[in-house]
């Protein structure tokens, strides 16, 4: 509305006629509300204005008096509800506060930590203006991409839902108040308006014991939202309770999904107990937990890269937060690790569970080993089958990257987390095999996913096809690849201007004329004229093999006119250059442990390969992002199932031997030789020469069966011997070839993985598979012969008690027999031990039992009465002569000790029972495990001073003691250089 002249004289005529009290009456009144309560009006005008106020409530036509209205003053109040980082900007910076202070209102504290101190370093060094400048430049875009990423998480619980959650429900005081109107649904829009203002944490601010608090609340909310349902859904017949089951838990999973959680579906078409189940995980308040610990891990990491906490110039592939975290949770499973034992039931026999998991594939020097003997095996049928090896790489367009390789901020990121670009790129696999099928075009590989600097990953895939498939996979592949967003990966001038010309000279200067009046347009009259002008060739120049070549007759790896290099990438594996497992190998090595890149550095960080290595393994387990995964062949659980057979069925031929004497063993040499399918190694050797008892004595035929003996399966079917025989050789190819080869489908395989389900086995009343063997060829072969339990190392005294089961048929005691016995470690305390032996000894005249005669299976010989078995005999005394170890090693033995031969092995002795298992030493070699791949550094090896025997006794040197020579470091550096020692 414009005011004029008229209207400001008529106002101030107005204003004439009233009096003192009147004007300042009409001066609030004409203030905005909100601007009046921007005003901080001190407590005197206040107190004044009420006094002109009854003034003139009491005389309303006493003349006005003119009066001087002081400006509101303005005070430093301090806010309200300052958090410590908003409190160190306040100190410093008073007068921009409300200014700045909406750059970090809506974000998290430990995210904004490096921006408030950038700034404070800037405000102190160069000023307000430039600090400011700072926050506008920098803090911003960082600010926008924040709210890009909290957006996808704004349906997960915060402390401020909970609250309300907590208070709608009742949770505290439920059975003292009066009975509501129950609902299903919960609207925090409505709630909000009434409820106390409390400060919002979400999820990624929280620590374990918060989230533990929020879990418990969550599962009694979500449990009373289940009674709500089911007393709303009761019914009476058998099929109406399970009609209603599938509703209660549809019902249950919406409002789970509301609160932003994944509700639990193990099965796409419910069935009544698979939904009940699935309510029993929803309402389970570690369940709930496991999830809000998940979603806690990647919220903060997905935001850390909002911030550009993940780049190049930062901290690669992941954030020094997620790298913390994974090496602290490392170290914890390591060190339960160390601490844990392996305990067998029935046979009482013990092992370290460190020794076990070095000797998995969770170690990962192992598991690379396994990885490469796969490669090899799928490089060795490509050579025999005369197939084409190609190496292609995949990855997402530019708006899933979120970092430039030198530093800054991507401006179209779309927000999308690793995870996420990991399944846009299964997405797209998955349409490019099933063209490959549609085409009936046979194939196998692997691929392996790594991340780039800013933590999105690529892939890299290793397949063999036909020749003449080739150039049509690689097509295909490129086509699917740059589907998305392929406007992107061509210039404007390819776009405008997309044509190579080789014409005279003359053309050629009325060409560069044309192009320097307008560069991005054809010009019309070389088409016209039909000059020589093409199309221009943007595809990148590709070496393809000659038999490629042969066999397409071609000589384009697509037919599309584009430059795919900055989404795909399509190699051909030349057998002269290089083999293909060679190819692959440093990429899983990097993936793994970084094993042999000592020297080499990272083209994309710049670091070294071994020492990222770290950060991958962190990046990969914070994503759930498989690594590795191979197309085609054979299933490896069964190849692993069947390296287990061997080495039992080698165990077990071992435990006999130990069983015969030297002319049984003979004889079953030489029975073996005469076999046409023997299992020995190398040429027999001469009767002549086995009849020679000192040279061929008990020992040396037990090594030579035992070290020779090549495990075999008695079946009939010769391909699944064959796979046995490979697998226990780590013959890949042999075993893929044996179980039907590389294209044999699933239900065709010659050895198949046998399971063992047990119905109702987990908390939540799911069905558990376990593996128990395999089936070759309709002969069932159980590997998992021994039952055994984790349990925690010792640290007091363990005794070993004997369980029986009794099988009773009838009453009469003389029918009932023993169907199992069973050993089981009872741990007890040293001084409850001791306890218990100072009370049975003061009982122990006059006790009612003290006087019977102990079982002869409990009477306890001497240790020169009990007899061994020859071999182990033998053994000892060995042992005792080539160490030089007194005759108490025989007794030490015998108790059942592990006893120290060299600084790198101890034995100790199973004593056999006499029927099944027989008396044998037992060695354990303690090499120091190889810990690099948790962060470890080797300790070096302490010096060794050679004494001469002029110096027997070297003296200190005790000059640096001298109180004329300064010190070396300060007091205040060396106070800093000890701040971090751990000890008190």
């Amino acid at each position: 509305m414009t005011t004029t002249y008229a209207t400001k004289k008529s106002r101030r005529d107005h204003e004439k006629g009233l009096t003192q009290s009147e004007r300042l009456i009409s001066w609030y009144q004409d203030v905005d509300v909100d601007e009046l309560r921007a005003l901080e009006i001190s407590e005197y005008e206040q107190e004044r204005a009420n006094q002109l106020f009854l003034e003139w409530s009491r005389n309303k036509n006493a003349p006005a008096q003119s009066i001087h209205i002081a400006q509101p003053l303005s005070f430093n109040k301090e806010p309200e509800n300052l958090s410590v980082i908003e409190r160190k900007l306040y100190e410093a910076n008073k007068q921009d506060f409300e200014w700045y202070r909406s750059y970090f209102a809506d974000l998290p504290d430990y995210l904004t930590k490096y921006f408030v101190n950038r700034y404070l370093a800037i405000f102190k060094k160069e000023g307000n203006r430039e600090a400011n400048t700072f926050l506008r430049e920098k803090m911003e875009p960082a600010r926008a991409r924040v709210r890009l990423v909290l957006a996808q998480y704004s349906q997960l619980p915060t402390t401020h839902k909970i609250t309300l959650l907590s208070e709608e429900n009742d949770l505290e005081q439920s059975d003292f108040q009066q009975p509501q109107p129950k609902q299903i649904g919960f609207d925090f829009d409505r709630i909000e308006q009434n409820a106390k203002p409390s400060k919002e944490r979400i999820i990624a601010e929280l620590e374990r014991d918060e989230l533990k608090d929020m879990a418990f609340k969550l599962s009694c909310i979500i449990n009373k939202k289940k009674s709500v349902i089911m007393e709303q859904h009761q019914q009476e017949t058998g099929e109406e309770v399970d009609a209603a089951l599938i509703i209660v838990y549809e019902l249950l999973a919406q409002f789970v999904r509301s609160l932003g959680i994944k509700p639990a579906r193990k099965y796409k078409k419910q069935t009544p107990l698979s939904a009940t189940t699935d309510i029993l995980k929803m309402s389970d308040e570690k369940w709930i937990l496991n999830r809000l610990v998940r979603v806690r891990k990647i919220m903060r990491e997905h935001l850390a890269i909002a911030m550009g906490q993940v780049s190049k110039r930062a901290s690669a592939y992941c954030s020094w937060d997620c790298l913390r975290e994974h090496k602290e949770q490392k170290e914890k499973n390591w060190e339960f690790i160390k601490n844990g034992m392996l305990f067998e039931e029935e046979t009482g026999e013990e092992a370290e569970l460190m020794g076990m998991v070095l000797k998995s594939i969770s170690n990962p020097a192992i598991l690379r080993h396994e990885l490469m003997a796969r490669c090899r095996g799928y490089e060795d049928i490509g050579n025999l089958l005369n197939l084409q090896g190609m190496f292609l790489t995949l990855t997402a367009p530019g708006k899933y990257h979120n970092n430039y390789q030198n530093g800054g901020f991507i401006s179209h990121w779309n927000g999308a987390s690793p995870k996420q670009t990991q399944d846009y790129l299964n997405n797209v696999w998955q349409r490019i095999r099933a063209k490959l099928g549609r085409e009936e075009i046979r194939w196998f590989g692997l691929r392996v996913a790594e991340p780039h600097h800013d933590g999105t990953p690529h892939w890299h895939l290793l397949l063999w096809v036909r020749p003449q498939d080739a150039l049509r996979v690689s097509d295909i592949f490129i086509r699917y690849a740059v589907k998305a967003e392929a406007m992107e990966l061509f210039d404007k001038a390819e776009l405008y201007y997309p044509v190579n010309y080789s014409a005279q000279s003359y053309v050629l200067s009325y060409q560069e004329r044309i192009e320097k009046a307008n560069r991005f347009k054809v010009p019309t009259k070389l088409y016209a004229k039909h000059y020589p002008c093409a199309l221009a060739d943007l595809r990148p120049e590709i070496e393809i093999p000659e038999q490629v070549k042969v066999a397409t007759m071609q000589n384009q790896v697509t037919s599309l006119n584009i430059n795919y290099k900055a989404r795909c990438d399509v190699k051909f594996i030349d057998p002269s250059q290089g083999t293909a497992t060679g190819y692959i190998a440093k990429y899983i090595a990097k993936n793994i442990d970084g094993y042999a890149m000592d020297d080499l550095v990272s083209d994309e960080t710049g670091k070294s390969v071994k020492d990222m290595a770290k950060n991958v393994c962190a990046w990969k387990s914070r994503w759930a992002i498989r690594q590795f995964q191979f197309f085609g062949g054979a299933p490896v659980t069964t190849y692993r199932e069947l390296r287990r057979y061997a080495n039992l069925d080698k165990s077990s031929f071992m435990d006999y031997l130990t069983q015969l004497s030297r002319d049984e063993m003979l004889e079953i040499y030489k029975e073996m030789e005469r076999k046409p399918n023997k299992k020995f190694v190398g040429p027999p050797i001469p009767d002549a020469l086995l009849k020679d008892k000192k040279r061929f004595d008990a020992k040396r035929l037990f090594v030579m069966l035992s070290e020779n003996y090549q495990p075999s399966l008695e079946n009939q079917n010769g391909s699944a011997v064959a796979a046995m025989e490979a697998a226990d050789k780590g013959d890949f190819q042999g075993y893929i070839m044996g179980q039907g080869g590389p294209f044999v489908p699933r239900k065709d395989l010659t050895v198949k993985n046998v399971y063992l389900e047990l119905p109702f086995a987990s908390p939540h009343g799911e069905t558990v598979r376990k593996l128990e063997g395999f089936d070759a060829s309709g002969v069932m072969v159980k590997t998992r012969v021994k039952n055994w339990t984790i349990t925690k190392k010792p640290t007091t005294k363990t005794r070993i008690e004997k369980e029986y089961e009794v099988f009773k048929p009838t009453e009469n005691p003389n029918t009932w027999k023993i169907s199992r016995k069973r050993l089981k470690p009872n741990e007890t305390n040293q001084a409850e031990a001791g306890a218990l032996a100072l009370s049975g000894g003061s009982a122990a005249s006059r006790s009612s039992v003290n006087n019977c005669t102990r079982p002869q299976s409990e009477q306890v010989n001497s240790d020169h009465d009990i007899e061994l078995s020859p071999l182990v005999e033998y053994e000892i005394s060995r042992l005792i002569n080539e160490h030089d170890l007194t005759e108490s090693f025989r007794q030490n033995l015998l108790k059942g000790r592990w006893l120290r031969v060299t600084e790198e092995k101890s034995v100790k002795l199973h004593i056999g029972d006499g029927e099944r298992r027989p008396d044998q030493i037992v060695y354990r070699n303690e090499f120091k495990p190889d810990l690099s791949w948790l962060g470890e550094k080797a300790e070096p090896e302490p010096e060794v001073i050679q004494l001469t025997e002029d110096d027997d006794y070297p003296q200190p040197d005790l000059s640096i003691f001298a109180h004329d020579v300064p010190a070396a470091t300060s007091w205040s550096e060396y106070k800093e250089m000890i701040e971090d020692w751990p000890l008190a």
